[in-house]
Protein backbone atom coordinates (compact mmCIF):
# COMPACT_ATOMS: atom_id res chain seq x y z
CA UNK A 1 0.00 0.00 0.00
CA UNK A 2 1.29 3.54 -0.58
CA UNK A 3 1.61 6.38 1.73
CA UNK A 4 -1.31 8.37 0.14
CA UNK A 5 -3.74 5.23 0.65
CA UNK A 6 -2.92 4.49 3.85
CA UNK A 7 -3.26 8.19 5.07
CA UNK A 8 -7.20 8.30 3.43
CA UNK A 9 -8.38 5.21 5.77
CA UNK A 10 -11.93 5.25 6.79
CA UNK A 11 -10.71 4.80 10.47
CA UNK A 12 -8.14 7.66 10.52
CA UNK A 13 -11.13 10.07 8.19
CA UNK A 14 -14.11 9.49 10.76
CA UNK A 15 -12.23 9.18 14.59
CA UNK A 16 -13.96 10.39 17.64
CA UNK A 17 -13.59 13.73 17.54
CA UNK A 18 -15.74 13.78 14.44
CA UNK A 19 -18.49 11.05 15.34
CA UNK A 20 -19.17 12.31 18.73
CA UNK A 21 -20.67 15.60 18.17
CA UNK A 22 -22.58 14.02 15.24
CA UNK A 23 -24.10 11.58 17.91
CA UNK A 24 -24.53 13.88 20.58
CA UNK A 25 -26.58 16.34 18.01
CA UNK A 26 -28.76 13.06 16.82
CA UNK A 27 -29.79 12.63 20.54
CA UNK A 28 -30.29 15.82 21.85
CA UNK A 29 -33.24 16.19 18.87
CA UNK A 30 -35.36 13.58 19.92
CA UNK A 31 -34.75 14.70 23.90
CA UNK A 32 -35.53 18.29 22.66
CA UNK A 33 -38.90 16.83 21.02
CA UNK A 34 -39.91 14.55 24.17
CA UNK A 35 -39.33 17.44 26.62
CA UNK A 36 -41.53 19.69 24.72
CA UNK A 37 -44.11 17.36 24.35
CA UNK A 38 -44.21 16.62 27.77
CA UNK A 39 -44.58 20.33 28.79
CA UNK A 40 -47.46 21.18 26.58
CA UNK A 41 -49.70 20.26 28.97
CA UNK A 42 -48.33 22.34 32.24
CA UNK A 43 -48.02 25.38 29.06
CA UNK A 44 -51.60 25.17 28.88
CA UNK A 45 -52.54 24.76 32.09
CA UNK A 46 -50.21 27.77 33.55
CA UNK A 47 -51.25 29.76 31.37
CA UNK A 48 -55.25 28.81 31.13
CA UNK A 49 -54.61 27.77 26.88
CA UNK A 50 -56.58 25.38 24.80
CA UNK A 51 -54.54 23.17 22.32
CA UNK A 52 -54.57 25.16 19.71
CA UNK A 53 -52.91 28.39 21.10
CA UNK A 54 -50.86 25.85 22.92
CA UNK A 55 -49.87 23.91 19.38
CA UNK A 56 -49.41 27.43 17.91
CA UNK A 57 -46.46 28.40 20.63
CA UNK A 58 -44.45 25.32 19.01
CA UNK A 59 -45.31 26.15 15.59
CA UNK A 60 -43.78 29.72 16.12
CA UNK A 61 -41.10 27.93 17.67
CA UNK A 62 -39.94 25.52 14.80
CA UNK A 63 -41.04 28.48 12.13
CA UNK A 64 -38.19 30.69 14.17
CA UNK A 65 -35.83 27.86 14.03
CA UNK A 66 -36.52 27.07 10.55
CA UNK A 67 -35.36 30.67 9.62
CA UNK A 68 -32.50 31.65 12.47
CA UNK A 69 -30.72 28.33 11.43
CA UNK A 70 -29.36 29.52 8.39
CA UNK A 71 -29.08 33.21 9.61
CA UNK A 72 -26.80 32.49 11.99
CA UNK A 73 -24.36 29.43 9.88
CA UNK A 74 -24.13 32.50 7.46
CA UNK A 75 -23.04 34.52 10.63
CA UNK A 76 -20.74 31.97 11.94
CA UNK A 77 -18.89 31.72 8.50
CA UNK A 78 -18.49 35.83 8.62
CA UNK A 79 -17.61 36.31 12.32
CA UNK A 80 -16.21 32.61 13.01
CA UNK A 81 -18.05 30.18 14.60
CA UNK A 82 -16.73 30.91 18.70
CA UNK A 83 -18.18 34.78 18.96
CA UNK A 84 -21.49 33.73 17.54
CA UNK A 85 -21.77 30.92 20.56
CA UNK A 86 -19.91 33.67 22.83
CA UNK A 87 -22.67 36.25 21.58
CA UNK A 88 -25.14 33.72 21.86
CA UNK A 89 -24.71 32.78 25.93
CA UNK A 90 -24.29 36.44 26.34
CA UNK A 91 -27.80 37.52 25.41
CA UNK A 92 -28.99 34.50 26.97
CA UNK A 93 -27.18 35.95 30.31
CA UNK A 94 -28.94 39.37 29.22
CA UNK A 95 -32.07 38.59 28.80
CA UNK A 96 -33.55 36.89 31.80
CA UNK A 97 -32.59 40.04 33.97
CA UNK A 98 -34.18 42.31 31.73
CA UNK A 99 -37.80 40.37 31.51
CA UNK A 100 -40.05 40.67 33.93
CA UNK A 101 -40.55 37.13 36.55
CA UNK A 102 -44.01 36.13 36.93
CA UNK A 103 -44.87 36.02 40.30
CA UNK A 104 -43.02 37.67 41.79
CA UNK A 105 -44.20 41.91 42.50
Amino acid sequence: MSETSKSLEPAKLFDWRFTTPLLLRSTMNPINSSLLATGLVGIGVDFHLGPGPVTTLIFVLYLSSAFVQPVMSKLSTLFGPRRIIQAGILIMLIIPGILPVPGLR
